[in-house]
Parts: C-alpha cells; structure tokens; sequence
C-alpha cells in the first residue's frame, strides 16, 4: 500500500513540475522558454566550444605527459608495434628475461604460499 501512495506522490509532483515549467510564466516567458533562450543564446555557444577546446588541450597534455600523445611517426609507431606482435607471435623475439630453474622453483613456493 505504501509503495502505491509513494508513487502516485512522485507521478504527482513530476506532473506538476511539468505543468510548472511549461505553462507558469516567470516574467515574460515560461521557464521552458528562459531555459530554451539560454541555451540558444551565443555566449552559451561560446561557452561550450570554449570548454571543447579546453579540454582537448587538457587530453592533448595529459596524452604527451603518459606518451600516448599523437605524434607526427604516430604511423611509423603503429607500424612497429605490428611488426613486433608478428615476431613475438612467430617465436623470433628474443627472451624478454632468461630465468634460472632455482628461480622459477622459489617462484612457484611463493605462488603456493600466498595461496594457502
């Protein structure tokens, strides 16, 4: 029974915010109209393509400080990559680390130990 008074309550208020905002005028235009004129209005334009290129800079900046920025060899970078998959993919790489049997055997000990 509570949960139908709670949701004729909310479908009640939601409707009457939008009888609010679309028929009671504030001044001479409703808030939908002060809204819609806002929004439309050059400097909110300016507004939003300022913040767009704000925070393209911003990425641009964050992307060169980690590099992964763009870059002019960006294509040469890529072309790279690719080729270094197909050799490790085919075996030619060279080992990234040789490790020792004793190594591997401590290894695993401590594998099983932080398991249990």
């Amino acid at each position: 029974m509570l949960r139908i008074v709670k949701l004729v309550f909310l479908v009640a208020a939601v409707g009457g915010f939008i009888w609010f905002f679309t028929s009671v005028n504030l001044g001479d235009q409703t808030l939908y109209g002060h809204m819609k004129a806002i929004v439309t209005s050059q400097e909110s334009k300016n507004l939003v393509e300022g913040t767009k290129q704000k925070a393209s800079e911003v990425t641009e900046g964050v992307g060169n400080l980690l590099g992964t920025g763009d870059d002019k060899d960006g294509d040469k970078k890529e072309a790279d990559k690719a080729e270094g998959k197909n050799k490790v993919a085919k075996g030619d790489a060279p080992a990234q680390e040789i490790v020792s049997d004793d190594d591997r055997r401590a290894l695993d000990k401590v594998i099983r130990q932080a398991r249990n």
